[in-house]
């Protein structure tokens, strides 16, 4: 597959304009009435500037009315403001539409005679000065029909003006010096340059037929705010060692009362399919989407339309975790633009297709620091330390997230090595991390030396020496408080090496001349360091057992869970998790802080932060 094209957008947009999605005509030309604007299609769609892209052919869109207009007193809720007067408005109702001599042309398909009228032929397109126009009009005449009159018929011969279910007929497509008129297209002072511009094309495609088609359409168009959500299925195949990736994805819309299933069905197959590259440390601004910010899809190099799409990550190189690919779902309805005259979707709907971690991620599991300052500009000292303090545990989250999602040798994320492979056992371990660190990411015990040496010294299951500073050097660090000069230098639990030893292991980030036992400096990085202080976490999770159960803690996560009952002496804690209560009693020695354990997972899985993961 090439690399897919960037472009701008679809086109179609004039800032707050309903506009009608693109059309697959076997034509080359053919217009569209949306009831505002009279638009050229070429090939099914408005064409781009030739010398700004990001801007749409001007001689490709006329504004338009059809109808007489009313008082605004009495506005009706399909409608369109006069442009002639602000306190008037044309109604497209269906009730309106059957108002002959003053209702607005029916919606339908009609076509147009595109040829220079002769003076002995009544349709095609007549100037004024053409004999058989100039006989039924006055000069006074030109004034409300324009220079232009060109017959809409209702079959494609170009024979038959009459509307068959309300019998209306004879429509116009004219010009004049004001909109209004009894039931054709009015484009008012337009009408020259629409002209010039249906010519030039008709003699630019070499289209030698008499006419061209014209969808008249009023009624609901998809949006934003139809499509409910957008469902992700994920393969993965393997064939001779390597992983082929696919997604599929669906646009979920829900049906409007007042359209119909042909129409529902068919305007599904207009969705267009978009995304946007970044690092998995990177976030963006998704309540507004700049269209010149993303990449359509395309198939056979043409922009891909349809309900579905189905993705190759392997052909774009997105099969690794060190991206996040967000894919944008959406119709031309939902190109608005901003202030700047910028072309964008605001609040679209989009899902995330790569697997892994994000940095958005554990800033909602931390959701204590203070981001928003950074998006200050500090003027005191205070204000300059709060700003590098933040600075720096962003940093340390993002490493973090690098270390997760690196490759290993195995071409496996570290994540999976590190037992942070499902949802559940995420969910847990940085509920504990929460726990222990706060949702300020606090990655070193708050203790004093004397308070340590005499808590932590007298704890058998530490391996802490009496009557020396072990319990002040080994207090807790790194994402789980990792705790005690055992855990650091001969391990806790029988056939496991220490974690100086241990992180020497490529599966536990292959740090090299470390000495966590002698080396104060070396201790102390293991709250300074993101990269050293998620190492220290991933020991303790896959290495602890617990007493209870005899199996890792990292499997009680993925066990099947129920309600626990508070344990004695603790108050009361609803719907207490008992794989939480179990995981809980291993990490931290005990029952303290129970509830708090229980309360970082509700807010993980309230918050729906890992959901990605199976």
């Amino acid at each position: 597959m090439n690399d897919p094209t960037h472009i701008y957008s679809p086109a179609y947009k004039v800032k707050n304009y309903t506009t009608h999605t693109k059309l697959d005509y076997n034509s080359p030309l053919s217009l569209y009435f949306n009831g505002k604007e009279l638009q050229i299609l070429e090939w099914g769609e408005v064409k781009r500037d030739s010398v700004d892209s990001a801007k749409l052919d001007k001689n490709k869109i006329f504004i338009a009315r059809s109808g007489k207009p009313l008082s605004i007193s009495n506005q009706d809720s399909i409608s369109q403001a006069n442009p002639d007067n602000t306190q008037e408005y044309f109604d497209y109702s269906k009730q309106r539409q059957k108002d002959k001599d003053k209702g607005a042309i029916l919606e339908g398909i009609y076509y147009i005679d595109i040829t220079q009228s002769k003076d002995d032929k009544q349709s095609g397109i007549r100037e004024y000065n053409n004999t058989w126009y100039s006989l039924s009009r006055t000069k006074e005449g030109e004034k409300q029909w324009g220079k232009y009159n060109i017959p809409i018929y209702t079959d494609k011969d170009c024979t038959n003006t009459l509307e068959s279910t309300t019998q209306r007929e004879s429509f116009y497509l004219h010009g004049g010096e004001s909109y209004g008129n009894a039931g054709g297209i009015d484009l008012a002072k337009e009408i020259d340059s629409f002209v010039a511009s249906i010519q030039r094309l008709s003699n630019q495609t070499k289209d030698n037929k008499l006419s061209i088609k014209l969808l008249v359409e009023y009624t609901h168009i998809l949006s934003n705010t139809d499509l409910q959500s957008i469902d992700l299925h994920r393969e993965i195949q393997r064939t001779d060692d390597i992983k082929k990736h696919r997604v599929a994805l669906t646009a979920n819309y829900t049906k409007p009362d007042s359209m119909s299933v042909e129409s529902f069905n068919a305007q599904k197959q207009q969705t267009y399919w978009a995304y946007k590259e970044l690092s998995q440390t990177e976030e963006c601004n998704l309540e507004e989407v700049r269209i010149k910010d993303i990449t359509l899809f395309q198939k056979r190099q043409k922009d891909y339309k349809g309900e579905t799409i189905e993705i190759n990550l392997n052909d774009y190189d997105w099969q690794h975790c060190n991206k996040q690919i967000i894919v944008f779902a959406f119709s031309p309805k939902d190109i608005l633009q901003n202030e700047n005259g910028e072309e964008v979707l605001k609040k679209p709907k989009y899902k995330i297709i790569t697997r892994g971690f994000r940095y958005d991620m554990l800033k909602r599991v931390f959701n204590g620091i203070n981001y928003a300052i950074l998006e200050t500009t500090p003027t005191t000292q205070a204000q300059r330390n709060q700003h590098n303090e933040v600075n720096a545990k962003v940093q340390k989250l993002k490493d973090m997230v690098n270390e997760l999602n690196r490759l290993h040798a195995d071409n496996e994320p570290m994540f999976v090595h590190y037992k942070l492979d499902t949802r559940a056992r995420i969910e847990h371990f940085f509920a504990q991390a929460r726990a222990e660190c706060g949702n300020t990411l606090v990655l070193e015990e708050n203790i004093t030396r004397e308070n340590a040496n005499r808590n932590y010294n007298a704890n058998r299951w530490l391996n802490n020496r009496p009557n020396t500073d072990d319990g002040y050097n080994f207090r807790g660090r790194g994402l789980l408080h990792i705790t005690g000069r055992g855990s650091i230098e001969q391990g806790r639990n029988e056939g496991y090496t220490g974690f100086n030893q241990r992180v020497t292991n490529p599966l536990y980030g292959g740090l090299q001349n470390r000495d966590f036992v002698n080396n104060a400096n070396d201790r102390d990085s293991l709250a300074n360091n993101g990269l050293e202080a998620l190492l220290a976490g991933v020991y303790v999770w896959k290495t602890l057992i617990s007493r209870e159960t005899r199996t890792h803690l990292y499997d009680i996560a993925n066990a099947e869970d129920s309600i626990s009952p508070t344990p004695t002496g603790v108050a009361n804690i609803p719907n207490l998790s008992n794989n939480l209560r179990l995981i809980s009693q291993r990490i931290n020695g005990g029952n303290n802080g129970l509830s708090n354990r229980q309360n970082s997972l509700n807010h993980i899985r309230t918050q729906r932060i890992f959901d990605e993961f199976e």
